[in-house]
């Protein structure tokens, strides 16, 4: 279903004219099911993008703000050029494995989360060349218009979308009981038919880029 027809379905289940609601207004509807899709991809990391940048000589720190503009978490960071999956770590693995690991040069094997925007891979490259798979979950995009349709891969995540902008309604008109309700109908279908799945895969290949934004760094590795 695209946009349009989500809200429809909402609207109507309010008992309100989908195309002229007289208790709703179509602007909110639209910002409530935008919301629902990101309660959805955060609850079960459904969205992944993997981003393709430049290895860079003597760079052992990334910024996910330089990699992509809407990255919830990295999980994975591959070499295609080496055929290599870092392997995750924690920074204390590090300074078990040498006193001076910040110093060690050559090609890496792991990589470790520094912030919750940034992580880094070592040994750092003493030479440039070769580039950085690294494997996302993502904030979901907007939709244009009415017309357009989110990432879904069956109609079971619509189905979730129109429970959640029904639950958020009833709220809007107090009766908590029945928002109560609704609510743990999404909480549950949406942890049960979605917490392995995959919306959508893209690939971007991105290149220099300021420093800077919001962004949430997950570590570990899949």
């Amino acid at each position: 279903m695209n946009r349009g027809e989500i809200r429809t379905r909402i609207l109507t289940a309010m008992n309100d004219d989908p195309l002229q609601p007289v208790r709703y207004d179509i602007a909110q509807q639209n910002r409530t099911i935008l919301e629902g899709y990101e309660t959805i991809c955060e609850q079960a990391l459904l969205e992944r993008v993997t981003y393709r940048i430049p290895r860079r000589a003597g760079t052992m720190l990334y910024h996910l703000a330089g990699i992509g503009d809407n990255i919830q978490v990295p999980w994975r960071i591959w070499l295609p050029d080496l055929n290599r999956r870092l392997e995750p770590v924690e920074l204390n693995d590090l300074d078990a494995r040498h006193e001076l690991w910040q110093t060690i040069q050559g090609d890496p094997y792991w990589w470790f989360p520094v912030d919750f925007r940034s992580f880094g891979i070592w040994p750092f490259p003493a030479q440039g060349g070769g580039i950085l798979e690294v494997d996302c979950y993502t904030w979901p995009t907007d939709v244009l218009d009415d017309q357009g349709e989110f990432r879904a891969p069956d109609t079971s995540a619509h189905e979730l979308l129109c429970l959640y902008g029904e639950a958020e309604n009833y709220l809007r008109q107090w009766d908590t009981s029945r928002a109560i309700d609704l609510w743990q109908q999404f909480t549950q279908q949406s942890q049960g038919q979605h917490g392995e799945s995959i919306l959508s895969s893209r690939d971007h290949v991105r290149g220099n880029k300021p420093v800077g934004g919001r962004n949430q760094l997950y570590f570990g590795g899949v």
